[in-house]
């Protein structure tokens, strides 16, 4: 009997065991997150009751990963980063997400500097601090809240584009669903602009770059357009 193979046996798989409530816990919250919140419903400097559960699991979660060995303690770091991350992205590209607002995306932008900030307290597990694992989302919430969709355009190709981590896929599902704020103080995409006609257009217009720059990917969103004569036909952005 090979008693070092048994526990380590035993241990890879109480850890995978672990890993995976904590990760399912994560992907399941992040689900109820909602994106459609009004100006009125929304607490842009207070965390969302999601937040706070994704917070409070990982201060319980981490702590007891901390008093296992260090390779343990760093994917399980890793790995917290990677699902909040990846959980978000889904979220905001699932079909049942119907509407994501300015609000939505500002307490979403509070949230993960909340879900960051708890997850900071152990960059003692991390072996790449140079890499900032949340710059995906941040740089997608940016784009949106600070309409700075020229920038993109015009450098995303470049090594050192601010935007150089944002998935353009997201993108184009995000503002497929966007709906501007009705606060005008506030700093919004197409804030400027004046007529739904022109609001219209200009999402088209973005989205339309926004295929071109995605290259040679199948397009994700479908519109209608009314042709002479009364029909509905479809066209590709």
């Amino acid at each position: 009997l090979n008693c070092e193979h048994a526990f380590d046996v035993m241990r890879g798989e109480v850890e995978s065991e672990l890993f995976s409530k904590f990760t399912f816990f994560i992907e399941q919250t992040v689900k109820t997150i909602r994106l459609d919140i009004a100006p009125v419903a929304a607490k842009q400097t207070l965390g969302s009751a999601e937040s706070k559960k994704i917070v409070d699991a990982m201060e319980s979660f981490m702590p007891m990963i901390a008093t296992l060995p260090l390779d343990v303690g760093q994917r399980a770091l890793a790995l917290a980063n990677s699902t909040v991350v990846a959980s978000v992205e889904r979220h905001l590209g699932s079909q049942e997400v119907k509407v994501v607002s300015t609000e939505g995306l500002l307490q979403l932008r509070v949230d993960l500097a909340l879900i960051e900030q708890c997850l900071q307290k152990f960059t003692v597990f991390s072996t790449d601090t140079a890499n900032d694992a949340f710059a995906p989302l941040k740089q997608l919430l940016d784009l949106f809240l600070y309409d700075d969709w020229a920038t993109l355009f015009t450098t995303y190709t470049n090594a050192d584009s601010v935007y150089k981590r944002v998935s353009l896929d997201t993108t184009a599902k995000v503002l497929a669903k966007y709906r501007e704020s009705d606060d005008k103080t506030r700093s919004s995409v197409f804030v400027a602009m004046k007529t739904d006609r022109d609001k219209k257009k200009r999402k088209e217009t973005i989205m339309a770059q926004l295929s071109e720059l995605r290259g040679n990917k199948l397009p994700l969103l479908r519109t209608t357009r009314r042709v002479p004569g009364g029909s509905i036909s479809r066209i590709n952005l």
